[in-house]
């Protein structure tokens, strides 16, 4: 999914002897928080003149006491909200040192810099992202492929309900970062849309794992689920919304809904179905 790109013309004013000056749109500097004497980035190609904004932010960094917590879920839930606001460094005082590497491995591109049993500090390695948004999501709709194929192996017994969550997990993990990016580095109004589908794309996860706990052989539903997914998100990039709606129209159209899985696969289809108006772009 690319960010919607507008054309514009600006007259060029003299200022002093040989200097020529551009005025740039006030929405524009709003957005991105600038402001006289703020520096923006200009590259030089042929005939164009592009002017962004640097990745480089001013380092963030909090310190949090989070003693009274007891349950893994709760650290891994403040701690991901941290991390999404786009924090560099995460200091942390706590009573439970033996949550700390399992909490990091949902954190992509931090480290731990300091530990001990009492205050554990999480910093990132990440100065610059090296890739655009539109390469992370579509890395995480390769993901949510994979997890949907693994409803056939699920069936065939050839991998467990562990081997599944450990899969989501680092899917998971993944859509974390999608979050920290945009809300670090993407300042654009086009930036909820990309917020929802990655809401989207975990919601979907999820029921794929709901789905595998309640299929037992049903090998024909593992593959038409697989091909299903498989579609949508190749749709998805391709941009063919219409495409989207037609397939997935067709299937809450004929999808059973006797029993629990049937229900369970009838909701897949709807939350897919559901999302569709606000992935399409204006013309």
């Amino acid at each position: 999914m690319t960010l919607k790109t507008k054309k514009m013309q600006r007259k060029l004013v003299k200022q002093g002897r040989g200097a020529l000056t551009v005025t740039l749109p006030a929405k524009w500097l709003s957005e991105r928080n600038l402001e006289a004497g703020s520096t923006v980035d200009i590259t030089e190609g042929n005939d164009d003149l592009v002017i962004g904004v640097s990745h480089k932010r001013k380092f963030r960094e909090i310190s949090l006491d989070l003693r009274h917590c007891r349950r893994k879920s709760m650290f891994f839930h403040i701690l991901q909200g941290k991390y999404v606001e786009g924090y560099d460094q995460i200091e942390i005082f706590h009573k439970k040192p033996e949550f700390m590497d399992k909490v990091l491995s949902q954190l992509i591109g931090f480290t731990i810099s300091e530990h001990s049993k009492t205050r554990t500090v999480f910093r990132s390695i990440v100065a610059v992202p090296e890739d655009n948004f539109e390469v992370i999501l579509r890395r995480a709709g390769h993901q949510l492929v994979q997890q949907a194929e693994d409803l056939q192996l699920i069936v065939s017994k050839e991998i467990s309900m562990v081997d599944f969550r450990q899969k989501e997990m680092i899917f998971d993990a993944h859509l974390l970062y999608c979050l920290r990016y945009l809300h670090k580095y993407v300042s654009s109004e086009a930036s909820y849309k990309q917020f929802l589908l990655c809401a989207t794309f975990e919601a979907v996860a999820d029921q794929l794992r709901y789905i595998a706990k309640n299929i037992g052989t049903k090998k024909k539903l593992a593959k038409e689920l697989s091909d299903i997914v498989s579609e949508y998100v190749k749709l998805l990039f391709a941009k063919d919304f219409e495409g989207i709606y037609s397939l997935l129209r067709d299937r809450l159209i004929s999808c059973s809904k006797k029993t629990y899985l049937d229900g369970l696969v009838y909701c897949l289809y709807e939350m897919l179905y559901n999302n569709i108006g606000y992935l399409v772009e204006e013309k």
